[in-house]
């Protein structure tokens, strides 16, 4: 099973800052693609003059496992990547999922330490090596892959390989760039050095009205003398996401990231970074120190609270929270915090006002009882020997998860969900309560459901049992590197007895992999009897027939066959993403290996990408291919084939298939730019992605669509105009004979004005909710969309869905559909809401002022029911 993935991010924004301090939450794996800056050649020792060595053997740090004599290797060759010569003698430290144990069980202070300082993962736990006189090593790939680094005293790069991913043509390469760092200096108003400040650095295209968002970037905060360091700079010089994906970043910008402070930033030229500090300076700031307690009392495992300012459920404002770390006496110190906001304190999942410094230099102490704001779990986990200390328990609730430590003596409290607006109790639901440890079989305990209020809940002494054995036995690869996703399904017979009934997934169960090449399968639970199956997929490998099985079947065993890889590469104007291509490879005889469901269809290249070395070539690979023969054709998403290659024998014979290799499409397709604006008078809330359809397509009952970010797309097209349809955000719009760069108006969908007569002035806290809802009944438009990523009807992205609004003493501008359209009312207070049945007329028409006549009775009902639920 592939290990998690790393707890470290290399030069990435902080939007995760605040969601690291989370045991159980994810992070992204170290991939920093190298970017270059301008640089002149760097000297490389000629042949001639290289002494003869043999590569160093890999050795680990102190705190790291020695390498496996037995572990899958991938060989990569080190050269500069301006002269594209091999670079001998340079330091490569790389890491894998034997690290990602190592880091993952870290102390979250440390792994928010390893964050800001990403270098420190690999010179903590990292393997190290250096490269040979031909600049190669050879790095084991514990886990399937290896995160590298590699560095000499003017240069650096990283890559993250994988051994499932084909090399290029001439084997793996990781590119060494010139090294830049980037520095800034901040100040006080007095203009003394500020120590703990956060500065963020984003990318940004000189003269884009694009709002520039800062979170604070994962770098450590300003020193004593109020230096922050921006390391390996060059890697923020190529825009890794979006339309301008892949194309060279023309500034950068820097800026106080502090709750709050308000900071103009400070614009730099990619092409002449400055080797002195950028100069930052702070405005007149103050202090806070939150001291927080639970029921009275300090909180032992609270290690950080955050400060945010803005609105309390603002998600945006509360990931940039600063975050700082709690004393032994459970007070947080926040410097530099800005004057006069609104300010909360927080620590998941709950948030609590603050007061705010109104004078420079102000320092502010208050205390906050987390027990008023939050729904807490406590308990004591246990087994048939009695307490279970230091324990990890996972725990699902209907409606999420999250986990938890128990302490020395077995006793853990969690904070469960914060307390909403005026809510007095919560209904918990039952939870399942998962403990598992190596070696030993899965734990359970079931908690039934109750009502909670606020502060502590206590659950008792919590009894952890083995659950009964449902299937074991071995999933069996048979090759390096792959991972699985192993179900189980019921058998469920149809309830007419016609047909021979449906395989449905069985939720719940307990399901526990160990080993690499084969992995022992564990599944323990509860079912209904019946029959069931193990059904295991894998995208880098061959289906896998699902297996029928006896309820306690120790020696179920699943062989699982990795398939042949294929890889392609197409020569394409830069700025066509790679992505916007459909290439399939279609079997031209029956593939027992593709099964009825398209999982493990190679319609879609498993990895795309541009090739380090050559910007125009786009390189498509997919892992696990059934051999047989096959047709290759390329096209953009619906349209007909722009080309075909036919009798692809796979496995693809030594050397290569050469019709794969660069297949020119530099003059077969051009770039059609869209650019959608919103009216200003009223603009369009995007609370989905409007979606492009080309027209005509191949198929016309299933189109395939692309979702346009930020507001901008740029599609593949061939030469000449072509038809669009725009649809998922507003009026459908019909575009005919487009080509090159075109502005799309966005047209919203249209209004009317509602008076409502018999609601009175809505005492404080209640409001009147308006909602519109399409009241034509014409049959959806029932072709099918599909983008990258999902699908559904072409009808639902056509049609008016509804909206709401809240009225204004009896007033409210309403959105509408193009006909008649439904409106109804309710009278709310904080979440708790009353329908109001007695309404005069029902329906409204596009720009139509309309009188509604409500019940007073009705409203007044509802007002005393809501303000009495919110009581509660």
């Amino acid at each position: 099973m592939r290990a998690a993935l790393l707890l470290v991010v290399v030069a990435v924004l902080g939007l995760g800052t605040w969601w690291v301090l989370r045991g159980d939450v994810a992070v992204a794996p170290i991939v920093a693609p190298s970017s270059p800056l301008t640089t002149a050649p760097i000297a490389v020792t000629p042949e001639a003059e290289r002494t003869e060595r043999a590569p160093a053997a890999p050795v680990a740090p102190p705190e790291g496992s020695p390498v496996p004599a037995d572990a899958p290797t991938i060989e990569v060759s080190v050269v500069d990547a301006v002269s594209g010569r091999p670079a001998p003698d340079v330091e490569v430290l790389w890491l894998t999922s034997v690290q990602d144990a190592l880091l993952a069980a870290l102390p979250a202070a440390e792994n928010l330490s390893i964050q800001r300082q990403a270098d420190l993962a690999f010179e903590r736990f990292g393997w190290r090596t250096r490269s040979g006189v031909d600049g190669q090593v050879r790095l084991a790939a514990v886990g399937g892959y290896a995160n590298v680094i590699a560095r000499d005293a003017r240069r650096y790069g990283s890559h993250f390989f994988r051994i499932d991913s084909p090399p290029a043509e001439g084997g793996h390469r990781l590119e060494l760039y010139e090294d830049h760092t980037l520095r800034a200096h901040v100040t006080d108003a007095s203009g003394a050095d500020a120590e703990g400040v956060r500065v963020g650095m984003v990318p940004h295209e000189p003269g884009s009205s694009e709002t520039p968002r800062f979170f604070g970037s994962i770098v450590p905060p300003s020193d004593a003398n109020g230096i922050v360091t921006f390391r390996h700079v060059q890697q923020q010089t190529t825009w890794k996401f979006g339309v301008r994906r892949g194309k060279t970043v023309g500034a950068l910008l820097l800026s106080i990231c502090m709750p709050g402070v308000p900071h103009v930033p400070v614009q730099i030229d990619t092409n002449a970074l400055p080797s002195a500090p950028v100069e930052l300076q702070l405005p007149g700031c103050g202090e806070v120190h939150v001291r927080a307690l639970f029921g009275g009392q300090t909180l032992p495992q609270l290690r950080h609270l955050g400060l945010y300012a803005g609105a309390q459920h603002d998600i945006e404002a509360r990931t940039g929270a600063l975050i700082v770390p709690v004393d032994a006496h459970g007070i947080a110190r926040f410097p530099h915090v800005a004057l006069g906001q609104q300010l909360f304190v927080t620590d998941h999942p709950w948030s609590a006002s603050v007061p705010a410094p109104t004078v420079h230099g102000q320092v502010v102490s208050c205390t906050v009882d987390i027990a008023e704001h939050v729904y807490a779990l406590a308990g004591n986990v246990r087994d048939a020997s009695g307490p279970i200390p230091s324990a990890r328990v996972h725990a699902r609730f209907r409606n999420g998860s999250a986990s938890f430590e128990t302490d020395g003596s077995g006793a853990f409290l969690l904070m469960h969900r914060p307390v909403l607006d005026n809510e007095r109790t919560l209904e918990l639901g039952d939870v399942t309560l998962e403990l598992q440890r190596t070696g030993q079989p899965t734990r359970r305990c079931t908690v039934e459901s109750r009502m909670l209020k606020p502060g502590r809940n206590d659950l008792g002494d919590l009894q952890f049992v083995v659950e009964p054995l449902i299937v074991a036995g071995r999933i069996v690869f048979d090759c390096d590197g792959k991972s699985a996703a192993p179900n189980i399904e019921r058998f469920v017979p149809d309830a007419d007895g016609t047909q021979a009934g449906t395989w449905v997934n069985v939720d719940g169960l307990s399901i526990t992999l160990t080993g690499t090449s084969e992995l022992a399968i564990e599944v323990r639970g509860t079912v209904e009897p019946g029959r069931h199956r193990l059904v295991v997929q894998s995208w880098e490998c061959l289906p896998v027939e699902p297996r029928v099985f006896a309820l306690g079947a120790t020696d179920v065993e699943v062989q699982v066959h990795c398939g042949h890889p294929v890889g392609a590469s197409c020569l394409l104007r830069e700025d066509l993403e790679p992505s916007m291509l459909r290439l399939q490879l279609v079997p031209n005889a029956k593939v027992p290996a593709i099964a009825e469901n398209d999982w493990h269809d190679p319609s879609f290249a498993g990895s795309h990408g541009r090739a380090p070395d050559r910007p125009q070539r786009a390189r498509y690979v997919w892992p696990g291919v059934a051999a047989g023969n096959y047709t290759l054709r390329i096209a953009i998403a619906g349209s007909r084939p722009l080309l075909e290659i036919h009798d692809i024998v796979v496995p693809v014979p030594v050397g290569g298939d050469p019709r794969l290799r660069d297949i020119d499409l530099l003059s077969q397709l051009t770039q059609l730019h869209l650019v959608l604006r919103q009216p200003a008078d009223r603009p369009i809330t995007m609370l989905r992605r409007p979606i492009a359809i080309l027209l005509p397509q191949a198929d016309e009952q299933h189109l395939r669509g692309y979702p346009v970010l930020q507001s901008e797309l740029t599609l593949p097209v061939p030469p000449g105009p072509h038809d669009l349809l725009i649809v998922g955000v507003g009026q459908p719009i019909e575009l005919h004979a487009v080509e090159g760069d075109v502005d799309v108006q966005l047209q919203p969908w249209p209004t009317a004005e509602l008076t409502m007569v018999g609601s009175e002035r809505l005492p404080d806290g209640v409001s009147l909710r308006v909602d519109t809802n399409d009241a034509s009944e014409a049959t959806d438009d029932q072709r099918t969309v599909a983008t990258h990523s999902d699908s559904g009807s072409l009808g639902s992205l056509m049609r008016f869905w509804g909206d709401h609004t809240t009225a204004e003493n009896g007033h409210a501008t309403v959105t509408v559909a193009n006909g008649p359209t439904h409106i109804s009312f309710s009278v709310c207070c904080g979440r708790y809401s009353e329908t109001l049945h007695q309404v005069t007329p029902r329906t409204v028409l596009p720009g139509q002022k309309l009188s509604v006549q409500l019940s007073y009775d009705e409203v007044h009902a509802a007002i005393v029911k809501v303000r009495d639920w919110a009581g509660k």
